[in-house]
């Protein structure tokens, strides 16, 4: 049995295209709330969705490249969770 959406709200990160925008539509189906871009309501799900990837040797690969990529898709997605983490924690 699965679980009612209709009150929940979630928070994406990264919805304007790809599997976030697809969440986003499938969510809304459900009559889940959105959060897109401010935090505001209770949050019951938090989907991290943001992210990029390159194609490159690593030979050919700069640190600064590297660096960029790790602060967007490690650290982006693990501020994104923290944040949201803790207003699920103080129950809003």
């Amino acid at each position: 049995m699965g679980r009612d959406l209709h009150h929940e709200v979630i928070v994406i990160a990264d919805a304007s295209a790809g599997s976030g925008a697809a969440t986003v539509l499938t969510c809304v189906r459900a009559g889940m709330g959105m959060v897109l871009a401010a935090w505001s309501g209770r949050i019951g799900t938090v989907f991290a969705n943001a992210g990029y990837g390159v194609f490159s040797q690593v030979a050919a690969t700069s640190d600064k490249l590297v660096r960029d990529l790790f602060k967007t898709n490690f650290f982006g997605t693990l501020r994104c969770i923290r944040k949201a983490l803790l207003r699920m924690l103080a129950g809003l």
